[in-house]
């Protein structure tokens, strides 16, 4: 009798990092560098969602709750202004609705109060919070992980 071939063991990244393959991004129009945000998820071919000023805001947005209703993806990231009340209600709805949720805010400026406090209440509310730099490093240390056992074997 042959012995079964094993499966491959596939290689997950740990929930703190950004999963290439499971996650979407959200581009909310205070993000001041949009066109890099959008270079950097094509590049990793990563789902994005680019919203407009004209569009309502995430619990009531039709297009959010589409892109929320795939099932494979468990991460979200969402950029925008730290202080854009938007970066915080839509990070919360993720949340809400089940996902691991990155805030990536841009122009950051902790001597502001309001900036202060924005930050906390995603970090209160178990959101990641990471600079755009650090989006970047983390999709490159995961890119550069082999997938699964498989592909050990070619090395």
């Amino acid at each position: 009798m042959r012995k079964p071939v094993p499966k491959p063991k596939v290689y997950t990244p740990p929930r703190n990092l950004i999963s290439i393959d499971d996650s979407s991004g959200i581009l909310l129009p205070s993000f001041s560098d949009g066109g890099r945000v959008v270079t950097l998820m094509r590049e990793y071919d990563i789902p994005l969602l680019a919203l407009t000023i004209a569009d309502p805001p995430s619990w009531a947005n039709e297009k959010i709750h589409e892109d929320f209703g795939e099932p494979r993806l468990r991460q979200v990231m969402v950029f925008g202004d730290i202080s854009d009340p938007d970066l915080l209600g839509t990070s919360l709805f993720a949340r809400e609705t089940g996902y691991d949720v990155f805030a990536i805010p841009s122009n950051p400026n902790f001597n502001d109060i309001h900036s202060l406090l924005s930050w906390m209440s995603l970090r209160d509310n178990s959101v990641g919070v990471l600079s755009l730099k650090m989006v970047v490093a983390r999709l490159k240390l995961v890119q550069s992980a082999p997938k699964d056992s498989s592909e050990l074997e070619t090395l």
